[in-house]
């Protein structure tokens, strides 16, 4: 099983306290999330904000019209700083995300981290290089845009 690292540094010209309270709410996850993937939450998250604990449960069709239910939990949180996720259930055979915030002149600096395996030794890492990896690329590239357009930058 391959442990793969993909990181992702972006600006974003709004305060380090407004990207917190957008990004550390888990419901505004389906904005950031390409529409082909059909992203719904399951359950309604118990809080407005992350915390220690807690579990984000939702479903997307990551390809193939397959719909899958994809579980993850917050495992730490430091307010305004950053906060990590893991997956309990879902389409990798490992996902820890590491989300930080720093603030940096004209807006915050937004840091993702993310370490992952596919599922199903060597398929998994044929699926890798024919598509998961850039549908990976593409998804945070789609944020990226999002972002502009919910921010008006």
């Amino acid at each position: 099983m391959a442990i793969r690292r993909f990181e992702q540094i972006e600006f974003i010209p709004i305060s380090k306290e407004k990207a917190w309270d957008f990004f550390s709410n888990p419901v505004n996850l389906a904005l950031l999330t390409p529409a082909k993937m059909m992203f719904q939450n399951v359950f309604k998250p118990d809080s407005e904000y992350v915390y220690p604990g807690m579990c984000v449960v939702h479903s997307v069709v990551p390809f193939a019209g397959i719909r899958i239910t994809w579980v993850t939990r917050i495992i730490a949180v430091e307010p305004g700083l950053r906060f990590v996720d893991t997956q309990l259930k879902g389409p990798f055979a490992l996902w820890h995300h590491i989300h930080e915030f720093k603030a940096v002149a004209g807006g915050t600096e937004m840091k993702d981290v993310l370490y992952y395996s596919m599922p199903l030794g060597f398929l998994g890492d044929l699926a890798h290089l024919l598509f998961a990896e850039k549908q990976i690329q593409n998804i945070f590239q789609y944020r990226s845009e999002r972002l502009m357009d919910i921010f008006k930058f």
